[in-house]
């Protein structure tokens, strides 16, 4: 992150124009094409500051204040998805060039080595682990349930999506989803699940939606909005 101007710059092939993306936490990025030229960034973002600073104040009133000023490395971690509480325990010390930055877990212990970035990557390691053994069976679970058939399962961390279905059945599923209540990601691995029958949002999808769950305007409200409360660590820019 550039401290002086606070932003963010990734260089992408496929961008033919500067990009600018504002997170839930009101960190820029500057996405560039691999012809533009790097020291010109910062001109650009002084161009566009009133865009940003307006941007950034509707971003952050609709955040907490305290969820601003908590460290980025957690004290504990809350799935509650499977009401469990985890104790995050950090050691930034590194005793020898032997020594290696990672997790280890025990117990309800999560212990994380080395520098704050290696701690956070850890940490967000450590999460896509534990999604991948809760929520896989969850979504089999289900789809048996459902009698709707899927092809492939994997766990992401997608920026802008709980999840994903592809034309071949194939469901992504964000491993952010550990964070939400347990009837929100049910009522996400049936939107994808029906999604097997109709790729699509059409009112035929949604009746098919409604067979399952009856309730699911209401859970997809909540779901859209829960973007709100994934805490910073569990995010990132890119």
């Amino acid at each position: 992150m550039n401290n002086a101007l606070d932003y963010r710059i990734r260089v992408s092939v496929r961008a033919k124009r500067v990009q600018m993306k504002l997170n839930q936490f009101a960190e820029l990025e500057v996405v560039i094409p691999k012809r533009f030229a790097k020291k010109d960034v910062s001109k650009y973002v002084k161009q566009h500051s009133d865009w940003i600073h307006r941007t950034r104040a509707r971003i952050l009133a609709l955040r907490p204040e305290e969820d601003l000023l908590l460290p980025l490395i957690p004290e504990q971690v809350y799935l509650a998805a499977v009401d469990r509480r985890f104790r995050i325990s950090n050691n930034d010390i590194l005793s020898n060039e032997e020594s290696h930055s990672g997790f280890t877990f025990e117990h309800e212990t999560v212990e994380l080595n080395g520098s704050q970035d290696h701690q956070l990557f850890a940490l967000r390691q450590w999460m896509q682990k534990k999604a991948k053994k809760i929520l896989v069976p969850w979504l089999e679970n289900v789809s048996i349930e459902l009698g709707l058939k899927y092809n492939k399962v994997a766990i992401r961390w997608q920026k802008t999506r709980w999840g994903s279905c592809s034309s071949k059945h194939n469901i992504n599923l964000n491993r952010n989803l550990l964070l939400l209540p347990p009837e929100l990601v049910r009522y996400l691995l049936i939107h994808e699940l029906c999604h097997t029958v109709h790729l699509n949002h059409s009112e035929t999808y949604w009746k098919l939606v409604a067979q399952f769950e009856p309730n699911y305007k209401h859970l997809d409200n909540q779901l859209n909005r829960a973007t709100r409360s994934i805490p910073r660590w569990a995010c990132k820019l890119s």
